[in-house]
């Protein structure tokens, strides 16, 4: 199916809301373009290495808990983090801000001043 997908021009994203560490490997080998992984449940160094320069990574940053409760800096340091372990410098991550409802303004207002700077 991947192929099909592949020659009429599409890319392949493949979204879970569970840890896919143990399956990355294969979603790679079967061809899926951007893998969307629930990253705080894995090792982002750890899920890097297999992924970087094979397949693009679209992180679900944690927001139950470093960008709802932590503080401004923990979530520079969340992203900046995630960017450093995930992306390389020709691409391979997908940076994104979640804005929840509950989030405390400067949580919100950090995320996007980090994206931002980081990504010039």
């Amino acid at each position: 199916m991947a192929d099909v997908c592949h020659q009429a021009g599409a890319k392949i994203f493949f979204h879970t809301c569970g840890h896919t560490r143990e399956i990355l490997e294969g979603l790679i080998e079967v061809g899926i373009d951007v893998v969307n992984p629930q990253m705080p449940t894995m090792d982002a160094g750890e899920y890097g290495r297999i992924a970087r320069g094979r397949i693009t990574v679209f992180p679900d940053l944690n927001r139950q808990d470093i960008l709802l409760k932590g503080t401004p800096e923990d979530v520079k340091i969340h992203i900046i983090g995630m960017y450093d372990k995930l992306g390389t410098a020709s691409g391979g991550l997908i940076g994104y801000v979640p804005i929840e409802p509950q989030m405390p303004m400067e949580n919100i207002q950090a995320m996007l001043e980090t994206v931002s700077e980081y990504e010039r």
